[in-house]
């Protein structure tokens, strides 16, 4: 099965997210102890934090889908995919130390890879993602989507996490690009304000 041309743009764009973080991580700037520091701009908030839940996203829902390597029986028509965000993993090695984090991130850009190459289901199947709304009540709701537009939301979610761990960044002095933690759209706007100016 092969993935239409939005697909495509869909995976590089989840892989070019991931591949940001990958490069954030690994420069010499960002010591474990800047990682796991805590924020005086954003109480409780750390660079590490920002990563892992970032991380947490892409692995649940390449999780739920399934394994590139199983047989394809039984996987036509509509399988049940659920999705479960909240389950999340904290005080994890990846949210303390940076060479933990860009494995994890390695491993995630590589199942993403397989996934293009191997796509057992397609990108507009129903997918049901399961979410808890209230803090006092372990009740769970179901919301209807497609695996298209949680791979989506997993990528335009980083973003968000992007620009957070941007304001920390530059709080503790660690080098980050101009372009980091800024949407798609807002690039595209900036780029093109420039060349209106520079005519």
């Amino acid at each position: 099965m092969t993935l239409d041309r939005e697909g495509d743009q869909l995976i590089y764009s989840a892989v070019g997210i991931l591949n940001q973080a990958i490069q954030f991580v690994q420069q010499p700037g960002l010591t474990d102890e800047l990682y796991i520091r805590s924020s005086r701009l954003i109480p409780g908030s750390t660079i590490g934090k920002h990563v892992r839940h970032v991380c947490d996203h892409f692995r649940l829902l390449l999780q739920a889908l399934p394994n590139p390597g199983a047989s394809t029986e039984g996987l036509e028509g509509n399988p049940k995919i659920e999705i479960f965000y909240d389950k999340r993993q904290r005080q994890v090695p990846t949210e303390s130390h940076t060479g933990v984090a860009e494995e994890q991130m390695r491993e995630l850009v590589h199942t993403l890879r397989q996934f293009h190459e191997v796509c057992l289901v397609p990108l507009d199947t129903v997918v049901v993602v399961k979410a808890q709304i209230d803090s006092h009540s372990e009740h769970q709701i179901s919301l209807p989507s497609t695996l298209r537009r949680e791979l989506w939301f997993c990528t335009h979610h980083a973003i968000h996490h992007y620009a957070m761990i941007k304001t920390l960044s530059i709080e503790f002095e660690v080098p980050v690009t101009a372009d980091f933690g800024v949407a798609p759209s807002t690039l595209q706007y900036n780029a093109l304000q420039s060349s209106t100016t520079n005519e």
